[in-house]
């Protein structure tokens, strides 16, 4: 699963924000309207940086954070197939989500 326009990262670039409790994207309306064009990755961000966030908050340590069932062969979180680097875009947004660090974070 790909964000082949970069719409969600443009949307958090834009001023869409996470908000954890219950977990949902807030911020400027022109925001949330990228976010809606690509609504599937969107929603799979959230499903994901909420699992990375669970995970960090149950362990004294830093966990790997990874998703059940993952291989580790691919993407590290998820084990999808990626062409290059450690994560895919949907776990990398995710993770950078799950640690609050989305602001000035993405490049796509």
């Amino acid at each position: 699963m790909t964000d082949p326009n970069g719409l969600v990262a443009k949307a958090l670039r834009n001023g869409a924000r996470i908000v954890w409790d219950p977990v949902r994207y807030r911020g400027p309306s022109s925001a949330l309207a990228l976010a809606k064009q690509a609504a599937d990755i969107a929603r799979e961000v959230l499903r994901r940086a909420e699992i990375f966030r669970d995970q960090l908050h149950r362990s004294d340590e830093m966990p790997f954070l990874t998703l059940s069932g993952s291989t580790g062969s691919g993407c590290l979180s998820c084990g999808d197939e990626i062409d290059n680097g450690f994560r895919c875009d949907v776990c990398q947004f995710a993770v950078l989500a799950a640690l609050d660090l989305i602001a000035g974070g993405l490049d796509g």
